[in-house]
């Protein structure tokens, strides 16, 4: 109810301002549609991701949200977002998949169809497909045009707590308890690769931005890159003390983030395969990491509850931190690089305006 009195308080401010991009799914027959969401707003086109972003030597983080929004889970957050920045898949009561317009701030699709708590959500390249993982040891396909179920993935002996479309949206990894990561032809729904490398669970993975690898962070405390094509590690990176929680590759695939529950983000060259720099310890566990649209800043998620901006020239934190009130499982810029969103154990899900 109160989301709904605020929604045309937010409508309207957020026009005036001209922080959103052209609307999202609700405009074309590819897009996920509900009776529930709002025409979306029309405004013009925006600069590219990465306009701005060059020579910027600060950058803040308002810290009052622009908005927020429940999860309504008992547990774990698992959080996404659409590549065009409209949509934010959240876990719903456990079991189901909420899908929230971020323009208008109204619900979209639900999903329903695990039998136990969702561990990790993903969106295809396109934005047509969304990916599940839960702890009932299966991963859903979504199909976004019609919010209906296309196929349950089956193998894993456990929890799947990560999932990963590739770029070209053919493959899809997943990764959970055990030390295998899976890899799946989305033509047939198939398992093609079995990657075994870890000598314990894997608890994020992602494709890098051209598809050829995967980096998975492990319980192990080791950070892994695996050939795609070749089916081997391409590389092994060591040096965090603890479990390594997330990775990211930079937009242009020439940097791997890694944060740990050691408290530190370690980035790693790859052209070289070595270690790049390590930004300073925060004094507790890490959890999520995002690189912004231009690869110049890192945004990470604290089991304190706190998301910190770093900039990686300086290695230095540019403010201090936001808050949530429960560890952070999810961060993400939004492609236009005007918002963080973050996503929290304590059921809630915020919009930080970034002021330039």
């Amino acid at each position: 109810m109160l989301m709904r009195r605020l929604t045309p308080f937010l409508c309207s401010l957020w026009l005036l301002m001209g922080w959103f991009t052209i609307a999202g799914f609700a405009q074309t027959s590819t897009k996920p549609v509900s009776s529930q969401s709002k025409p979306p707003i029309r405004q013009k086109t925006p600069p590219s991701p990465t306009a701005g972003w060059a020579n910027l030597t600060t950058l803040k983080v308002l810290s009052r949200p622009a908005f927020e929004f429940p999860t309504l889970s008992d547990d774990s957050v698992a959080a996404a977002l659409s590549p065009d920045g409209t949509w934010l898949a959240v876990n719903y009561q456990n079991t189901a998949i909420r899908l929230w317009n971020l323009k208008t701030g109204a619900p979209g699709l639900e999903l329903k169809g695990h039998s136990d708590m969702i561990l990790a959500v993903a969106f295809s390249l396109d934005g047509t497909w969304l990916a599940s993982g839960s702890r009932d040891t299966t991963i859903k396909l979504w199909n976004l045009t019609t919010g209906k179920e296309v196929a349950t993935l089956t193998g894993h002996p456990g929890d799947v707590s990560s999932v990963a479309f590739s770029p070209d949206g053919k493959l899809l990894a997943s990764a959970g308890f055990g030390t295998p990561w899976r890899l799946w032809n989305l033509s047939d729904h198939q398992q093609i690769g079995l990657f075994d490398g870890h000598i314990d669970s894997i608890f994020g993975l992602t494709f890098s931005p051209d598809g050829r690898w995967v980096a998975t962070a492990g319980r192990d405390k080791t950070v892994k890159v695996w050939d795609v094509a070749k089916r081997r590690i391409k590389a092994t990176f060591e040096g965090h003390t603890f479990w390594v929680q997330a990775v990211a590759f930079s937009p242009d695939g020439s940097l791997l983030a890694s944060a740990s529950g050691d408290g530190t983000v370690r980035l790693w060259n790859l052209a070289k395969n070595k270690p790049e720099t390590t930004l300073p310890g925060q004094g507790v566990g890490l959890v999520a990491v995002t690189f912004s649209p231009d690869g110049s800043w890192l945004a990470v998620g604290g089991g304190d509850a706190s998301v910190r901006l770093w900039k990686i020239a300086t290695r230095q934190s540019v403010q201090p931190p936001v808050r949530h009130t429960g560890p952070v499982r999810s961060v993400f810029f939004s492609p236009d690089g005007t918002f963080l969103i973050t996503a929290s154990d304590d059921q809630q899900v915020k919009c930080w305006p970034i002021e330039f």
